[in-house]
């Protein structure tokens, strides 16, 4: 519908505007659906027909398919020409769910898009082992676990608790990390205790954790052994250093204690001679 205004002033000149009625927005379309246990998350594309006006919102109905039950929930995004991401929220794990999408201006409601359908995720807790493998290091331990299955959504985080066994309840000790990580390296362990480790992996159905008994009896015996080994190494380094200097001085005083026994035979004899001199002088 179009209206026209004209506006006459033959002193000066004519002017006229056209209006035309706002139109509601053309029919977007639905690029692909992307389903978590209790959520679907919908990328749309719109339509580039607006009506002449900017879009507000967009209306999404969903059917759940095994109780045929319809509802319609409006969501407002990030509004820009491109694709739009919409999320769909609240619903039931495991089932299948039929998907239209309309845009709103001030003008109302476009033509909803083509249905679409996705099927939501089993929604269940992470399931994963720790692998229990020996502390190499004297003073660290690297932890390791394998992701079985993520229970149908990602996982989004995970926690690694670890204390002393004596004192697990009083000295814990959490470290938060990415949920893409399936390993992280604990510092600054004593070798001479023993440590409960509990590792915990979150997705959408909730935390999953496993607990392991690291003991360290065997990395301290290893410790040991490399304290002594380096002692050792220290010694004989330094032997090594001092030898040729002892070897040196021991040569210089044998061959000093050689040179000096002649001459004392030479003194024992002096006497001797002299007197074998007189005694032929006094015959």
């Amino acid at each position: 519908m179009k209206f026209e205004c004209r506006a006459d002033n033959s002193r000066i000149e004519k002017h006229f505007l056209i209006l035309r009625q706002a139109e509601p927005p053309g029919q977007p379309q639905i690029i692909s659906l992307e389903p978590n246990s209790t959520s679907i998350r919908i990328f749309t594309q719109p339509s580039k027909e607006t009506g002449g006006l900017p879009l507000v919102h967009y209306a999404v109905l969903y059917l759940q398919m095994d109780t045929q039950t319809s509802n319609t929930v409006t969501i407002t995004p990030d509004l820009t020409n491109g694709s739009q991401l919409l999320e769909l929220n609240h619903l039931q794990p495991a089932t299948g769910y039929r998907i239209q999408v309309a845009a709103e201006t001030q003008a109302g409601r476009g033509v909803f898009s083509t249905p679409a359908q996705a099927v939501t995720l089993v929604g269940s807790l992470p399931v994963f082992s720790i692998e229990n493998n020996s502390c190499s290091e004297c003073t660290s331990c690297l932890i390791k676990w394998i992701l079985e299955d993520t229970g149908g959504t990602p996982v989004s985080s995970a926690t690694i608790t670890y204390a002393v066994k004596i004192k697990a309840k009083s000295r814990q000790k959490q470290i938060h990390i990415d949920g893409k990580t399936s390993e992280y390296q604990l510092n600054d362990l004593d070798s001479s205790k023993n440590y409960l480790i509990t590792v915990a992996l979150t997705n959408k159905a909730g935390t999953s954790e496993q607990t392991i008994e690291k003991n360290m009896n065997n990395v301290q015996i290893k410790c040991r052994r490399k304290h002594s080994l380096s002692i050792w190494s220290v010694i004989l380094f330094i032997f090594g250093i001092l030898l040729p200097f002892v070897l040196l001085l021991v040569i210089v005083i044998w061959i000093r204690c050689r040179r000096e026994r002649p001459t004392d035979s030479q003194d024992k004899s002096t006497p001797n001679d002299d007197g074998a001199l007189e005694s032929l002088t006094e015959s």
